[in-house]
């Protein structure tokens, strides 16, 4: 009997491509996250080290105050820009698992069809196997009948 091949595995191969492919976006978008999580943790920790500096001089001028307000205001502009990528980062890696487990979904049905058409192949090799096996037995006890 002849090897066992799947007609769609090259369907299969594309499939599982697409799907590495799928997954390497949604670690790019995690990276992304990351990235952004800390660029936050580090200017809340830059703001309150310039609040601790302000505390902790002697005295304070003018334009020390004006320099400090200026770096709050800037920083709370940047934590608003950088909230408003993580939550679409977010939104970005909420779709990506979508499709990430779309593609999941297909490569795990082409791979059901192929089990399945393997065992039915298995199946058809075994009878194929039992019956040759058969056939041999019932020649060598004929062989041994004429003798």
């Amino acid at each position: 009997m002849k090897k066992f091949e799947f007609g769609l595995a090259s369907v299969l191969r594309l499939r599982e491509t697409q799907l590495e492919i799928e997954k390497n976006k949604l670690q790019r978008l995690f990276h992304e996250r990351r990235k952004l999580e800390r660029t936050l943790l580090s200017l809340a920790e830059e703001r309150m080290a310039a609040e601790r500096w302000l505390q902790n001089m002697a005295s304070t001028s003018s334009a020390d105050l004006r320099a400090l307000s200026a770096f709050l205001l800037g920083s709370k502009s940047r934590e608003a820009s950088l909230q408003h990528s993580l939550q679409g980062c977010n939104e970005d890696i909420a779709s990506q698992r979508q499709r990430t487990l779309l593609a999941e979904r297909n490569v795990k049905l082409l791979l059901n069809l192929r089990n399945k058409q393997k065992s039915g192949w298995q199946n058809e090799f075994d009878k194929e196997l039992e019956a040759i096996a058969q056939e041999a037995w019932q020649s060598a006890v004929r062989s041994k009948q004429q003798i």
